[in-house]
């Protein structure tokens, strides 16, 4: 596996703040995935963090979805 620059446009970076600020005063948690076509979606997640206004934890259920995906020849980018 190679190590890839990954540009996010605007609207990538429009879906997470829109995420974020919708999850506020909560910590937002979420995925970026690269599909094998190499476009980056944003795959925003449950927070299960004990204390989430201060911190975060991807959600266990999102976390076996992530398996699928990357079976599936997407790659994991943050």
């Amino acid at each position: 596996m190679t190590n890839a620059l990954l540009v996010m446009d605007a609207s990538l970076l429009s879906q997470m703040h829109a995420y974020a600020v919708a999850a506020y005063p909560e910590e937002a948690c979420g995925l970026v995935l690269v599909d094998p076509h190499g476009e980056p979606t944003v795959v925003p997640c449950r927070n299960a963090a004990e204390d989430p206004r201060h911190s975060y934890a991807v959600a266990p259920d999102y976390l076996q979805r992530l398996g699928a995906w990357l079976r599936a020849g997407y790659r994991l980018a943050a």
